[in-house]
């Protein structure tokens, strides 16, 4: 049985990005992000106790999703302006890891993090009485695509400044089909932006939508997320592998 275990681990740790991943969790923990991720779900969380029961329908779905857009984006904006001025991220065009892998482990942990915070957000303030494999869907495809475009907007960037007038556009224009939720009046617009598929998971967690409507949201995010993560995998070779300006 110990044999079969450890053969298990073995493979587990042979996975290219396992090691930057743990490499990447660790990383995180110790420079704080995880601390402040946490009193930001807790403010989320007090905010929430202090609505009418019949406003959690509404209030939870959407903090729900726009959380790992601060998880995503933000973050991993932070994260490799961190790893810039520490010299860290140099290291990623004379070592053996691949970007590939590198974007990977960005993703997945900062998305772990975001599905955590997100049920834990869900449980304590709404209840058990919804869809969990939606929501986790949800959660993870909204954290991805977040991720992705906080990479795609803080690969050329120097300092904060410039992250931030990077990441504005492209953050307000995710953050749109909450426009939809209120029957705007160009919700069919909408719809054309990735993180408008997510939303409707995210929600359908909660209003049970059909296994169409949520095949249909989940294929075109994932989608949007193989485009996104090409034009990000194009931006690391250009800007940090081959350094060009």
């Amino acid at each position: 049985m110990n044999a079969s275990l450890n053969t298990r681990k073995d493979k587990m740790n042979q996975l290219p990005f396992i090691k930057p991943l743990k490499g990447d969790i660790v990383f995180q923990f110790r420079q704080g992000f995880y601390l402040v991720y946490i009193l930001i779900t807790l403010f989320y969380m007090l905010i929430l106790s202090q609505l009418p029961e019949a406003w959690l329908q509404i209030a939870v779905p959407i903090i729900v999703f726009s959380d790992p857009s601060v998880v995503g984006f933000i973050f991993v904006g932070g994260i490799i302006l961190l790893e810039k001025e520490q010299g860290v991220i140099d290291y990623l065009s004379v070592t053996p890891l691949k970007i590939r892998d590198y974007i990977l482990s960005k993703v997945t942990s900062l998305m772990i993090l975001a599905v955590c915070a997100g049920l834990l957000i869900t449980i304590t303030c709404y209840g058990i009485n919804v869809n969990f494999l939606y929501l986790i869907v949800g959660i993870g495809l909204s954290a991805t695509l977040f991720t992705l475009l906080g990479l795609a907007a803080s690969v050329k960037c120097r300092g904060v400044n410039g992250f931030m007038l990077a990441m504005v556009p492209s953050f307000i224009v995710c953050l749109m089909p909450f426009l939809s939720y209120f029957n705007f009046t160009a919700s069919f617009v909408l719809r054309v932006i990735p993180t408008f598929a997510c939303f409707n998971i995210v929600l359908g967690s909660f209003n049970q939508i059909s296994i169409s409507d949520f095949l249909i949201s989940t294929g075109y995010a994932i989608g949007w997320i193989f485009l996104i993560y090409k034009y990000v995998y194009f931006r690391f070779e250009k800007y940090i592998v081959y350094k060009e300006r």
